[in-house]
């Protein structure tokens, strides 16, 4: 379940099987760009999960980094303020 509209910020992204979003590469593919910044967020977060497998790797970089820029978006729009009060409670869980 993902926020509406999103490519990659919620549960369950389906990244390396069925009809994965990402490249063997790990790049996104050309139909599931991130939507705006919270998404592109997300995107990397889902990388880094990928990269790390051990939990404890994966909760301190994955979840700290998108934390970290979540509260660095430039300039958000309402959306991705929204967004972000939405999402980082649950990354902090």
């Amino acid at each position: 379940m993902h926020l509406p509209g999103h490519q990659f910020t919620g549960q369950g992204t389906q990244l390396l099987r069925g009809k994965t979003r990402l490249n063997p590469d790990l790049t996104h593919k050309e139909w599931s760009k991130p939507i705006n910044q919270v998404d592109e967020s997300a995107y990397k977060h889902d990388v880094c999960y990928i990269k790390n497998k051990d939990t404890e790797t994966r909760n301190k970089v994955g979840d700290s980094n998108m934390i970290k820029e979540l509260d660095e978006i430039p300039n958000p729009t309402i959306r991705e303020r929204i967004e972000k009060t939405i999402v980082k409670p649950i990354i902090k869980a």
